[in-house]
């Protein structure tokens, strides 16, 4: 919709939706943002990370979670991984 109104989505709309995907559990979702934030060229910063590792977690996706926190620390962002349990 945002498009369609001829605004670009930026990195923070991109941080709301991960998040709500985080919540719902839903890590594809969240991880195909996290591409597209990539693709778009926009900084992902360590929240966005976070958002897809804690969605990978609590989706029984650890190795995922693992291989994301590696890129993160990688990238050179150092925001503490706090995963959702359950």
């Amino acid at each position: 919709e945002m498009k369609r109104a001829g605004v670009e989505p930026n990195a923070v709309t991109y941080a709301v939706v991960m998040k709500s995907y985080e919540r719902a559990k839903d890590w594809k979702s969240a991880l195909q943002v996290l591409a597209l934030m990539k693709t778009r060229g926009l900084v992902v910063d360590s929240r966005a990370y976070t958002a897809v590792m804690n969605a990978c977690v609590s989706s029984a996706q650890p190795d995922l979670a693992l291989e994301l926190y590696a890129e993160m620390l990688q990238a050179s962002l150092k925001q503490p991984f706090k995963p959702v349990m359950g």
